[in-house]
């Protein structure tokens, strides 16, 4: 049976679904590129490569730039090509990321096309980029970041079973300073070992609250922005990447690749977003995502619904045993008076500062009354006693 979309009405799921996705221009500042012109203007050359990868810089690092470079350059697999885009890039800095580029062998700086980019916020370069991608998937770095061999070869065969969604691999977290001596005052150096912090399954739960996937733990199916326009918010200053991940996942869906394919190195005393940005912006912008997260209509897939279940079975569970075990101290009579402090204040404390009622309230209201009821026994057998 052929479904007549113009039956829906304008505030059914799938109106509002469809409406979200022709939402995306918005975002666009208004000296910005016509990035349909150049899509259509390129289209014959769309798809010639598996994974296009772009490069936001601003060429003040020029040592980090060339390590990403050397990191792609060695890539098991070859199918790829790299925008480098420069943004908001002085002309001395400009000369330095051509010195940079004239350093790669010729073969590898075939793969490179540098686009000059003079608007709008971090997202700006990335739409630019995107609309000259001519891959069938695009990835984004930062001119610090560093991908192993393996890097595209994993995106790569993800791809081949399933193709169209997102995907995602791990990536490790290390931290990394500058440092100078007599012969130079560039020298990079890791400050620990690497850790764990995005080596974990993407979470459509936890994905709400902050963003788990680095940009380079991602590859995005091209057609997202070319065909649907899904456009990065020019206008943010900083999340960009999480707020285009919200936007896009449940549209895409997410397939992960257990494996740590990259490291996102944290800088103890290099300029960064974390360092431009005080931390009222990043939450401003956040809140931003978030009000816009909570108007649009989502299409969960059966993971998304299988970690809801799940986490609710985990909670009803955790509820009964806290209870159980709460009413088995009772009759043995080891309820203690730090027992009674817990719940007392674990009830205040949210009702004052939360200000509404959730499912740990209800527990402490319940451990409260079985506490108060027992009170009174007590004292009803010590006065039939007397």
């Amino acid at each position: 049976m052929e479904i007549n979309i113009k039956t829906f009405g304008p505030s059914t799921n799938l109106e509002m679904l469809l409406k979200g996705l022709g939402e995306s221009q918005k975002f666009l500042v208004n000296d910005g590129l016509d990035y349909k012109k150049i899509i259509d203007e390129d289209r014959f050359n769309k798809n010639s490569v598996f994974l296009s990868v772009l490069i936001r810089t601003q060429g003040k690092r020029r040592e980090t730039l060339k390590e990403t470079l050397l990191s792609l350059y060695a890539q098991t697999n070859q199918d790829f090509e790299i925008i480098l885009l420069a943004h908001k890039v002085e002309k001395e800095c400009i000369r330095e990321i051509e010195e940079v580029l004239a350093l790669q062998p010729a073969k590898f700086r075939e793969k490179i096309r540098l686009i000059r980019v003079s608007y709008g916020e971090r997202g700006a370069p990335l739409n630019a980029g995107w609309a000259y991608a001519r891959g069938r998937y695009v990835s984004i770095l930062d001119d610090d970041d560093v991908v192993f061999a393996h890097w595209i070869e994993e995106f790569s065969a993800l791809a081949n079973t399933n193709m169209g969604r997102i995907l995602h691999a791990y990536s490790v977290t290390q931290l990394w300073s500058r440092m100078s001596n007599a012969c130079s005052s560039h020298i990079l150096r890791a400050c620990g070992a690497p850790r764990p912090f995005y080596c974990s399954n993407f979470s459509w739960l936890s994905q709400l609250q902050s963003n788990s996937c680095p940009t380079l733990s991602l590859a995005f199916p091209s057609y997202l922005f070319q065909e649907y326009g899904f456009r990065f918010d020019e206008m943010l200053t900083t999340v960009e990447d999480y707020d285009f991940l919200q936007r896009t996942a449940h549209i895409a869906g997410v397939v992960d690749a257990p494996v740590i394919t990259s490291i996102y190195r944290k800088w103890e005393n290099v300029e960064n977003s974390a360092t431009l940005h005080p931390i009222d912006v990043w939450d401003k912008n956040i809140l931003k995502i978030n009000e816009r997260t909570k108007t649009t209509s989502w299409v969960l897939p059966p993971e998304g619904m299988s970690e809801i279940l799940t986490l609710l079975s985990v909670r009803r569970i955790g509820r009964a045993l806290q209870i159980k075990d709460f009413e088995r101290k009772i009759k043995q009579r080891k309820v203690f008076w730090k027992d009674v402090k817990k719940h007392i204040f674990g009830y205040f404390y949210s009702r004052i500062f939360k200000k509404k009622q959730n499912a740990e309230d209800v527990v402490h209201l319940f451990m409260l009354n079985l506490i108060i009821r027992e009170y009174f026994r007590q004292k009803l057998r010590k006065f039939c006693k007397n």
